[in-house]
């Protein structure tokens, strides 16, 4: 089953739940701001399988620990991807939209190995 809601990846590429909003998740439980996470590595997402699924972070590239659990909200266990309408990824502001099963080039996308 793929995992849905919403979600911090840290440095140490552990998934973090968040109940509310990012913004207060990261004030809450880190004592910091949404932007500064981001800045620091964290990378924030939003999964909801069948409609939409967005993942922003804010440096060029995500780190190889951060790189599996990034995955896991692409592709399911047996490597298909999950179905979503639509795919918002966003990495150091630059921003990208994909269709309905262009799961492996977005995840490249936000991963940082492929150009806008």
């Amino acid at each position: 089953m793929a995992r849905e809601g919403k979600f911090w990846i840290d440095l140490a590429g552990v998934v973090h739940a968040v109940a509310t909003c990012h913004e207060e998740w990261a004030g809450e439980e880190r004592g910091t701001s949404l932007e500064a996470l981001l800045q620091a590595g964290w990378v924030r997402v939003q999964a909801f399988p069948g409609k939409y699924l967005f993942v922003d972070h804010g440096r060029e590239a995500v780190s190889p620990v951060q790189g599996p659990a990034l995955e896991g909200f692409f592709l399911d266990p047996a490597g298909r991807p999950i179905p979503y309408g639509r795919l918002l990824v966003e990495r150091d502001g630059e921003e990208g939209e994909f269709g309905k099963g262009e799961n492996a080039a977005a995840l490249e996308f936000v991963r940082g190995r492929a150009g806008g």
